[in-house]
């Protein structure tokens, strides 16, 4: 989240031109014989309590702008603010593949999944170790979610099987980190080629969720997992669930809507 704040450089300024003021103001202490290291000391605490305050103000901007998608559910508004901030992520190849996955995000939300596959493979390749891993694992995520939504289920394989791949030669800590990623993407793709058993996993993500566009997704997945199973009722509560917690312009609402009108009537 801290790297993130390198969107909003305006913020930056404070402990820039407060630092500027603290420099004065320890000069003037020194001036009228007050003890260097007492003025060092008021120096360097005044320009930290500046630089923490420049995050905390950074992060918040950044918490209130992902809101909008995550869980007040409006992306467009989103995208439209978001997007300006691609181009200030472009020096930073880590930054901008986050920028990149924050805006998929926003334009699969309403359906645009063909400009959330551009933005994804428009991604610059991270060449930093410790920034390489996480970011193939987001790219290959999200595209594999994309592929899936769109019902491309071999195309979906191939992106959770490039993640096992890369998560083999990782780390256990690793592999418990990107745990519920690989799980998901497996139940899409049973759910969509054959029959998913995992709806009990599903039923506590869509209860626990930490933001509201991932429980309105995770719902409609359930649902899927249902109709997997040949349990007509069960989906269809849970296409109901997504209907109510979604919005109108939101893609989960539509296409849970559409299911549901396929679906046999209530007998």
């Amino acid at each position: 989240m801290v790297k993130l704040v390198k969107l909003f450089p305006q913020y930056m300024l404070l402990p820039a031109v407060g630092g500027i003021a603290l420099l004065a103001a320890a000069g003037y202490m020194v001036k009228r014989g007050i003890s260097f290291w007492l003025a060092l000391a008021v120096l360097v605490i005044g320009f930290v309590i500046l630089y923490i305050l420049a995050l905390s103000y950074g992060v918040s901007a950044l918490q209130n702008r992902l809101a909008w998608l995550y869980q007040n559910l409006e992306p467009e508004r989103f995208l439209e603010k978001f997007e300006k901030l691609l181009p200030r992520a472009k020096k930073t190849p880590a930054l901008e593949v986050t920028v990149r996955a924050y805006l998929a995000d926003g334009h699969a939300a309403i359906g645009e999944f063909d400009q959330a596959l551009a933005l994804l493979d428009g991604a610059p390749v991270v060449t930093e170790e410790s920034e390489r891993l996480s970011a193939a694992l987001l790219m290959l995520n999200n595209k594999g979610l994309i592929h899936f939504r769109m019902e491309n289920a071999e195309k979906g394989k191939e992106c959770l099987d490039k993640m096992r791949e890369l998560l083999e030669r990782q780390d256990e800590a690793a592999q418990k980190r990107y745990a519920e990623n690989v799980r998901i993407l497996q139940c899409h793709y049973d759910a969509l080629t054959g029959v998913c058993q995992d709806d009990a996993y599903l039923r506590e993500l869509v209860r626990n969720g930490t933001t509201a566009l991932f429980r309105v997704n995770t719902s409609l997945l359930l649902a899927r997992v249902y109709l997997s199973q040949g349990e007509t009722n069960m989906a269809r509560a849970y296409l109901e669930q997504t209907i109510e917690k979604g919005r109108d312009w939101l893609w989960p609402t539509k296409k849970a809507q559409q299911m549901l009108a396929a679906l046999p009537a209530e007998e």
